[in-house]
């Protein structure tokens, strides 16, 4: 019988799961932090406070979901007692990461969700998303991603900001308006509006917790990827990928450079190219499947964003990308750094597709 195989990642470092998660933590919270100061900065003080109650209930709903998962099953362990049970609990919960869930939930939704979405997105990214896979390490889809969809679909509407802001966020405007077509005059318009590319790069507009801290985020990753914590692989291409494909549309509109870089600086495509994209459970095992997994994903989050005003894409590629990751891990089993040469034939293939895609795309929304 032919068995196929993986080519597992090799740790040369002493470093264990648990390490690698508090790394993460560690900067998922140097992340919130630096957001958490730039809404006050920015917006005032009554934002700041509404993010960190959003962040802190995620963090609370996460654990005490885990945590009651757990003592609900060991109910049927006689032998030990409630105690040794609640002790079992907090074991397991500490190992699941609940914590880097919520914060990744947390910081990809606007500061004016109300509470209650906040709490039943948090349940259903904990719950649905891992412990009834069997935990974390065994879910098949990203566990946050599942939160932010829940969130955006059962409570976008009832998105309420602390200053009764009624104006939209550039990704939202330019989504419900204009489908992202748009004129060399509308886009410096549409610029001009929030300052500069420099002003929305640094956060100075309103949109998910997150997107404010995009400098924040480009530290962590560079932070994470020294420490190889995350495949620096994965957040290159896919961003690469989206750059490629909306340069090729912008030439096709006949607009200049800032397209593309404002497709980069809007929305969590920043955030959830680091933190999301870069999940080691629901993500390819190898280095050419991440490569493939990050040019589809780029392709579904364009495809998605052109045709959608759903207020982001990056969650919905994400989910639809991990039903493929056990299609991709078996296509690329065999496929080990010392086959250069089909290697390179994966890679080329991949990035070919990607700008027929683009060409294609060109075509289809002219």
């Amino acid at each position: 019988m032919k068995f196929a195989y993986k080519v597992s990642p090799h740790v040369k470092a002493k470093v264990s799961t648990l390490n690698i998660l508090n790394t993460v933590l560690l900067s998922l919270l140097f992340v919130t932090i630096w957001s958490i100061v730039v809404q006050y900065l920015n917006f005032g003080v009554d934002y700041a406070i509404r993010a960190s109650i959003i962040v802190f209930t995620a963090c609370i709903a996460a654990v005490l979901t885990s945590i009651i998962f757990y003592l609900v099953q060991a109910s049927g362990e006689k032998s030990a007692s409630f105690g040794e049970r609640l002790q079992s609990a907090f074991s397991k919960t500490r190992n699941g990461a609940p914590l880097v869930t919520a914060l990744v939930l947390a910081l990809s939704l606007p500061v004016g969700m109300p509470i209650y979405g906040v709490i039943v997105a948090t349940v259903f990214a904990e719950f649905i998303g891992k412990l009834i896979f069997g935990g974390f390490g065994s879910n098949l889809f990203n566990p946050a991603a599942i939160g932010i969809v829940i969130a955006g679909l059962a409570f976008g509407s009832a998105i309420v900001y602390p200053d009764m802001y009624a104006g939209e966020a550039p990704m939202d405007y330019i989504a419900r308006h204009h489908n992202w077509r748009l004129t060399e005059a509308l886009g410096w318009q549409f610029i001009c509006r929030y300052c500069s590319l420099g002003h929305i790069f640094f956060g100075s507009i309103r949109g998910a917790i997150g997107e404010t801290a995009r400098p924040a985020i480009l530290i962590a990753f560079v932070f994470l990827a020294y420490r190889r914590i995350i495949d620096w692989v994965v957040p290159v291409v896919y961003v690469g990928t989206i750059f490629v494909a909306t340069l090729i549309f912008a030439s096709h509109l006949c607009v200049g450079l800032w397209y593309p870089v404002l497709h980069i600086f809007t929305g969590s495509l920043i955030f959830g190219a680091v933190f999301m994209a870069t999940d080691p459970v629901t993500t390819p095992i190898n280095r050419q499947g991440r490569i493939l997994f990050a040019i589809f994903l780029a392709m579904i989050t364009l495809i998605i964003r052109f045709n959608s005003t759903h207020i982001e894409a990056m969650a919905f590629s994400i989910l639809i990308m991990n039903m493929f990751v056990p299609l991709i891990d078996r296509k690329t089993a065999n496929i080990t750094n010392k086959n250069k040469l089909a290697k390179a034939a994966v890679i080329c293939i991949a990035f070919v597709g990607a700008i027929g895609f683009a060409l294609g795309l060109s075509i289809m929304l002219g």
